[in-house]
């Protein structure tokens, strides 16, 4: 940031940033301010911010690439906020094509040429790195692209470059550190060269080297177990050769995953001790919610094939979603200002498993009473108390956080409209 900022005022340096990138970065700061004046401006800032990005993908300057590819983000991260999916899809898109076209998922691991890569477009070689800062942005580049990759293919059930063929073990880029660590040069000496397959690796050896559990190494990996706990329910099959095998590895990763993050208190706890600002502690915490958010929600993907026609009392995919809402209760939910807009997707994921829940439950009421347990109209059974109550967590935490999204605020209307038609008191 420090090096950033002194680019953009002029100071120390002769090179301009790009006007995408610049643009990008005031477009996206709109949707966080409450100034009318400032956000009339929207529609011409968004129009200024695509055509220079038209006229940067048109004229590749391999200097100003890591600056498209991080427009490419923030324009994505603007559009799915404001509820303008396919846009952001396509924008997305745009950032994976840029990253594997520039090899950023091979940063230390075998300089391949353009034929290792699966896109059928142009391939950009970067200039050499300055400094582990530089490099350390190439390799946070790549798994932002990535996190946001993994997780709205499966929000768009779309395919991606990074789904063709086993281009998991294509990816040799070691997982992120933390910024302040590049900056330090405190750049782990075993990760230079390493040319393990760093998803691959990840998938099959539960066991962490350390150099793993930054919040966006973190990020990168829940967004990996849910991108593949939903390809293989996609592909659900109990009696294909092997299936069930991948079935319960993929589960068993699942919940080691769940068990080795930290929980949000100790996030807050570590992170009020650190001598930066009290913004770094609120994007730890953002960031943290959304890994134990995302692995829940993976539980819920995997299972919920499986679950169907099962004792609803007994569900995997209801146990997550009630977890996954009682994270809401350890967090000021206002406190965060705004949250990643795929968290949108997952709350509604997660409403929709506890609706249902309440429903199959309130279908059990008939057999209880026939059984000569008690059933008084209007009880509640063992357990549909739970739900409701984490029901509300959802809700209310739409609530606190709707006016910073459109898409935040038709998941509430909808959850809205879910909740009357079920039953008005619900």
């Amino acid at each position: 940031m420090p090096r950033f900022l002194r680019r953009l005022t002029g100071r120390f340096s002769t090179s301009t940033i790009s006007p995408a990138l610049v643009n990008s970065m005031q477009l996206l700061t709109l949707q966080l301010v409450d100034d009318p004046q400032l956000r009339s401006h929207e529609p011409q800032l968004l129009s200024r911010v695509l055509q220079a990005l038209a006229a940067a993908t048109a004229n590749i300057n391999p200097a100003t690439m890591i600056e498209i590819l991080q427009a490419e983000v923030l324009v994505s991260f603007y559009f799915f906020n404001r509820d303008r999916k396919l846009e952001g899809g396509y924008h997305a898109t745009a950032a994976v094509s840029l990253a594997v076209a520039c090899d950023l998922h091979k940063v230390r691991g075998v300089q391949g040429g353009g034929s290792t890569s699966p896109s059928s477009g142009a391939h950009y070689r970067l200039p050499v790195p300055a400094d582990d800062v530089e490099e350390g942005e190439r390799i946070q580049g790549f798994w932002v692209v990535y996190c946001v990759d993994r997780c709205w293919t499966v929000a768009l059930k779309s395919q991606s470059v990074l789904s063709r063929g086993d281009f998991a073990s294509q990816i040799e880029t070691p997982w992120p550190i933390e910024t302040s660590n590049y900056e330090q040069g405190q750049y782990p000496q075993a990760l230079r060269h390493r040319n393990l397959p760093t998803v691959k690796h990840f998938l099959e050896n539960a066991a962490s080297n350390g150099w793993d559990r930054s919040c966006l190494a973190l990020r990168a990996q829940v967004s990996t177990l849910f991108e593949r706990a939903t390809d293989l329910a996609n592909q659900w099959n109990p009696g294909a050769p092997g299936f069930q095998t991948r079935f319960l590895a993929l589960d068993n990763r699942i919940e080691h995953f769940k068990r080795s993050l930290p929980g949000l208190s100790l996030t807050e706890a570590s992170s009020s001790q650190d001598d930066r600002p009290a913004q770094t502690d609120t994007e730890k915490l953002r960031c943290m919610l959304c890994c134990h958010t995302l692995v829940q929600c993976a539980t819920i993907q995997l299972h919920t094939p499986l679950q169907q026609g099962q004792d609803p009392t007994n569900s995997r995919t209801l146990a997550a979603a009630i977890a996954a809402a009682n994270l809401l209760r350890e967090v000021d939910v206002r406190s965060l200002s705004f949250v990643d807009p795929i968290m949108g997707v997952l709350w509604s994921t997660i409403s929709q498993v506890l609706i249902q829940g309440i429903v199959n439950l309130r279908r059990m009421r008939p057999r209880q009473s026939s059984s000569g347990r008690s059933a008084t109209p209007g009880a509640h059974l063992p357990g549909e108390m739970v739900v409701t109550s984490a029901l509300d967590c959802v809700q209310m935490t739409l609530e606190a956080l709707s006016g910073t999204s459109p898409l935040l605020e038709r998941e509430l209307a909808n959850l809205r409209q879910a909740r009357f038609e079920m039953h008005p008191n619900v």
